[in-house]
């Protein structure tokens, strides 16, 4: 007979190390900004049709740091065991 043991369940350090990494993942954002979220995704196209007249090149930079900035908070809300909710996310989904 097989005798694996039971699978034991997350602790909360394991949970919250994992909302950290979550979290974290979407400093791929720096490298590839339109993949992160579809929030951004609309604000960065949005920027881009402004580039035409030259005011979406600060704005995609603003919004590159302040993905970076927000992705940071997030992950220590996530590490301390708190919720953290994006500002500036359009909720398509309540």
């Amino acid at each position: 007979m097989d005798q694996t043991p039971p699978a034991t369940p997350p602790t909360s350090s394991d949970v919250r190390t994992w909302c950290v990494l979550c979290h974290a993942s979407a400093l791929l954002g720096l490298f590839f900004h339109f993949l992160v979220q579809i929030s951004m995704l609309i604000y960065d196209a949005i920027a881009a049709i402004l580039c035409v007249f030259l005011i979406g090149i600060p704005i995609l930079i603003a919004l590159w740091v302040l993905n970076t900035v927000l992705v940071i908070i997030a992950s220590v809300k996530a590490g301390q065991g708190e919720f953290y909710r994006y500002p500036f996310t359009i909720r398509l989904i309540n």
